[in-house]
């Protein structure tokens, strides 16, 4: 219902706009954990109010696809984690040979 509303209101134009922006923030955030857990490059935050950034910016991409009706594919996902398995068991390999 309100997902609709959104729609209707600021059209969806505007709403993959913001599911860009929001990718975007969430993005930033990631890598701001990173930094965080590394502790390599230093930053103020600590992990606690990064993780907290991290949910929230992810929520927000969550509604954005939600508001657009994105449909979740269930398959395309099942097949790029396999693949994503298979690169880095390619790599363990490749480093062992070496």
């Amino acid at each position: 219902m309100s997902e609709k509303y959104i729609v209707r209101k600021i059209g969806k134009p505007a709403c993959y706009e913001q599911l860009a922006e929001e990718c975007l923030e969430l993005a930033k955030e990631a890598l701001k954990m990173a930094r965080v857990m590394r502790k390599e490059n230093p930053t103020p935050r600590t992990l606690d109010e990064t993780w907290d950034k991290v949910i929230e910016e992810y929520a927000d991409v969550v509604n954005c696809i939600v508001t657009l009706d994105i449909p979740l594919d269930e398959k395309s996902m099942e097949r790029k984690m396999k693949r994503w398995i298979k690169r880095i068991k390619e790599k363990e390999e490749e480093s062992i040979k070496e």
